[in-house]
């Protein structure tokens, strides 16, 4: 069983980071507890899926958002252009979103 639950967590672990996720263990590590970086989180009706998505904006570092395979926040889904929006966290205060040319028609 504990190697099961092993397995199952690395196989997660993997899964989240083909998405550009991290899970909550590496978050610590990379982040630390005492840092105030911003992020998104996913929000659902299902109890069980609402807060599971966290999409840390570094400081500095341009946060791309569309379908495009290369996208730090990936989103899948009819009408979703490859770049949808960039989002650049400046000094883990202010945090500027800028829209593609394609999502201001």
């Amino acid at each position: 069983p504990d190697e099961q639950r092993a397995a199952l967590a690395s196989r997660r672990e993997r899964a989240l980071e083909a998405q550009g996720l991290l899970s909550h263990a590496s978050t610590v590590e990379v982040l630390g507890r005492e840092q105030v970086t911003p992020y998104l989180m996913n929000m659902s009706d299902d109890a069980h899926l609402a807060g599971c998505l966290l999409y840390y904006l570094y400081p500095g570092k341009v946060t791309a958002v569309g379908s495009a395979a290369g996208s730090a926040i990936p989103i899948a889904g009819l009408g979703i252009p490859p770049h949808l929006c960039s989002l650049v966290n400046r000094d883990n205060v202010r945090v500027s979103l800028h829209r593609s040319e394609w999502t201001q028609r």
